[in-house]
């Protein structure tokens, strides 16, 4: 048998760890009934195996979620995002389970929803801009989360504060250009007989984004 060698600096070795002990379970418990030394040293009863079993099963997920995040190679910000959303939903689900891991998940919990409300709504901004999913895939991560009512109200932060940060992208663009244009001759035409003609109000190029159809994949 081959073991995985445990390291302390990655804690995914203790994921790789769990997964070979299942893998090997029949094998160990053969080999613990026929040497008394491997038995004193290493055995689990059912319970025992079962609750490894728990544990693979949650660790799994995260060592997933963490996998694509180091090795995709053009990572998007919808990556990031759904990695986190299934994260919440992760811990969301097995907190309310009367288990061996309660305690831990609920320390989990506390750590990591300190980071989903700081960086949430930025994620969330970013997700938007993926013309794949848009405002669907945020309503929809946020409904599972927030519930209905809950949903809509953190939509639209996410949708306030992505037309604050476009219309300072506008007023910056804006300046740059009259700084470049500052130099060239006005001329004055007929044009002016116009003066106080106004054009009806034009819509914000991230207002035609956000209301055009998502791309298919």
């Amino acid at each position: 048998m081959k073991f995985r060698a445990d390291l302390v600096i990655t804690w995914d070795s203790t994921y790789k760890i769990l997964c070979c002990a299942l893998y090997y379970k029949d094998a160990l418990k053969h080999f613990a009934s026929k040497h008394q030394t491997f038995l004193s040293n290493f055995h689990l009863c059912d319970e025992e195996w079962n609750r490894v079993a728990t544990m693979e099963k949650f660790i799994k997920p995260l060592y997933d979620i963490t996998c694509t995040f180091l090795t995709t190679k053009h990572k998007t910000a919808s990556l990031y995002f759904l990695g986190l959303y299934k994260v919440y939903r992760l811990l969301g689900v097995t907190k309310g389970q009367d288990n061996f891991m309660a305690s831990m998940v609920r320390d989990m919990t506390a750590k990591f929803n300190k980071y989903w409300l700081e960086y949430s709504l930025v994620l969330a901004c970013a997700a938007i801009l993926d013309p794949h999913y848009k405002i669907n895939l945020v309503s929809f991560c946020f409904k599972k989360i927030y519930g209905d009512v809950g949903a809509s109200q953190y939509t639209d932060r996410v949708v306030t504060l992505l037309h604050r940060l476009f219309d300072e992208y506008e007023k910056s663009s804006s300046s740059c250009s009259a700084v470049a244009g500052s130099g060239v001759t006005e001329y004055h035409t007929k044009d002016d007989l116009f003066y106080g003609y106004a054009l009806p109000e034009q819509k914000s190029e991230l207002a035609w984004y956000l209301e055009s159809p998502a791309m298919h994949l």
